[in-house]
């Protein structure tokens, strides 16, 4: 050991062959380790440790340092659990905790890691996506809209507050209108459109659907002019153009209706020896302008 006197301030101690202090100040100094490390003293809190060409640490504080490893990369230990690692001069990646973290990728773009499973990716101020599993994320694109990915084939696209479309495969989805509207789109040309809990109807093709109005009452629509009205398990009514129809009363008894107010009761066999039955039914239809001859008995 000896003390090199350069000045009334500077000095140095050489304690060993590599190791010596060199004193500049009253505060700063420079421990000198090998021919590559070295320790900057700065002030009584702050120190700089020169690990290599390339890497030093800065301690700033008891619990804060900045660890260099090259030109572009450092990283920043704010407490025991934070740190920033800087990977270049627009990515750099934020450690919470031990499985919280955000990865920054540009001035507008990072990755919020939550947990082993969760992370959100923060695209822009509006839109970003939430992952809550492997298979399973959500996509803000605004305010109101987002999309919730709950499988491979299975998502919901939320439009407003009341609004969101469910896919449930590449051909099927559901368009929720609102509480009770809802349309269910089975393929390209059929879906299904629910009015309320009772009320929906079903769209077959371009021109032909059916539209449930209660559990027993239900419309088929075949044309532009001809429809089906289900009133109950037996009663139904066939419009065929704007002035024919058929009412079937049952499975053996209907009612033709034709043009310049005239009809047709068709009646079954047993029903032939009733003609007072049978004037009832026709006049209840038709009271003023009803021809016997129109009465077809099979």
């Amino acid at each position: 050991m000896c003390i090199l006197f350069l000045s009334q301030e500077m000095c140095v101690l050489f304690l060993s062959q590599e190791m010596c202090i060199l004193f500049l100040s009253q505060e700063m100094c420079i421990l000198f380790l090998s021919q590559e490390m070295c320790v900057l003293f700065l002030s009584q809190e702050m120190c700089v440790l020169f690990l290599s060409q390339e890497m030093c640490v800065l301690f700033l504080s008891q619990e804060m340092c900045v660890l260099f490893l090259s030109q572009e990369m450092c990283v920043l230990f704010l407490s025991q659990e934070m740190c920033v690692l800087f990977l270049s001069q627009e990515m750099c990646v934020l450690f919470l905790s031990q499985e919280m973290c955000v990865l920054f990728l540009s001035q507008e773009m990072c990755v919020l890691f939550l947990s082993q499973e969760m992370c959100v990716l923060f695209l822009s101020q509006e839109m970003c996506v939430l992952f809550l599993s492997q298979e399973m994320c959500v996509l803000f694109l605004s305010q109101e809209m987002c999309v919730l990915f709950l499988s491979q084939e299975m998502c919901v696209l939320f439009l407003s507050q009341e609004m969101c479309v469910l896919f449930l495969s590449q051909e099927m989805c559901i368009l929720f209108l609102s509480q009770e509207m809802c349309i269910l789109f089975l393929s390209q040309e059929m879906c299904v459109l629910f009015l309320s809990q009772e009320m929906c109807v079903l769209f077959l093709s371009q021109e032909m659907c059916v539209l449930f109005l209660s559990q027993e009452m239900c419309v088929l629509f075949l044309s532009q002019e001809m429809c089906v009205l289900f009133l109950s398990q037996e009663m139904c009514v066939l419009f065929l153009s704007q002035e024919m129809c058929v009412l079937f009363l049952s499975q053996e008894m209907c009612v033709l209706f034709l043009p310049q107010e005239m009809c047709i009761l068709f009646l079954p066999q047993h029903l032939v020896s009733l003609p007072a039955f049978t004037c009832f039914l026709v006049e209840h239809y038709y009271p003023k302008k009803v021809m016997w001859t129109s009465v077809v008995l099979f």
